[in-house]
């Protein structure tokens, strides 16, 4: 009867165990992940979350370095009217250079040419990007790392245009002398803006480097997690349909017991 006794109890617990199993199998295989609370892996868990961390801080620093490309390519694209701007300027100052215009056709050349100076100003004024004014010269910090250091920021110097082209404000095309010097001088400051847009562009090749750096750690924390976390769905469905088969045939034998045990008590009460 002892060993009777003792039988049934390793049936129990067998059956117990292998019910536990199933229901740890059913959250993986339903979640996705082998480590669905801190009992099933503290270590694992640990470094997995850390590595989900390093990747999400990647993916905000990458946000911050589109952010500061963004106002790079607002800058770049206010540098390139300008360009156009003074390109036009100039036409203005060869026309009005010729001997032929009489007073009245430079100063209507004239009028363009100081409106076109106007607008130059205003561009450099009002170029902004998220309030902030980008052709002031001043200096634009990139948060492009995960790290409080200086190594994960990344500082661009935007340009200063009213110190880039300070020639334009003197410029006048109402005589045909003053339009000879401003032919010149425009040529200095296309050269200057050209400087302007490549100091831009060298900055925006920095932001492109960094965020693909980023990206690459970025996915490969995020791999990283996931090997640890993601179960494996064909050896955990292995697992699942062993531990069925373990626990039916637990079943089974604890209800062969209990018929067995009912049997031999008929027996001793017939």
């Amino acid at each position: 009867m002892v060993s009777s006794i003792r039988g049934k109890e390793s049936l129990l617990s067998q059956l117990t165990a292998k019910t536990r199993e199933l229901g740890n199998s059913f959250s993986k295989l339903s979640s996705g992940s082998k480590i669905n609370k801190a009992a099933d892996g503290p270590a694992e868990l640990s470094v997995a979350v850390s590595l989900l961390t390093t990747a999400d801080l990647g993916n905000k620093a990458r946000q911050n370095i589109a952010y500061g490309a963004s106002a790079i390519n607002i800058a770049d694209s206010a540098v390139s009217n300008i360009n156009e701007i003074t390109n036009r300027m100039s036409e203005l100052a060869v026309q009005s250079a010729n001997g032929t215009l009489s007073d009245a056709n430079r100063s209507a050349l004239s009028d363009e040419f100081n409106a076109l100076k106007l607008e130059i100003t205003r561009l450099s004024e009002a170029t902004e990007f998220n309030g902030i004014k980008i052709l002031k010269g001043d200096q634009i910090s990139i948060q492009a790392g995960i790290e409080g250091s200086k190594f994960s920021r990344i500082d661009i110097k935007m340009p200063d245009l009213a110190a880039s082209i300070p020639a334009l404000e003197s410029l006048q095309i109402s005589t045909a002398a003053g339009s000879k010097n401003a032919i010149e001088q425009l040529k200095n400051v296309s050269a200057d803006l050209f400087k302007v847009g490549s100091t831009l562009g060298a900055g925006m090749s920095r932001l492109e480097k960094a965020n693909a750096n980023i990206q690459v750690s970025s996915e490969n924390a995020s791999a990283a997690a996931s090997v640890i976390r993601d179960v494996d769905m064909a050896t955990e469905s292995a697992r699942l349909i062993s531990n069925l088969i373990l626990q039916q045939s637990s079943v089974s034998a604890l209800n062969q017991y209990k018929l067995s045990s009912a049997n031999i008590l008929k027996v001793f009460t017939s």
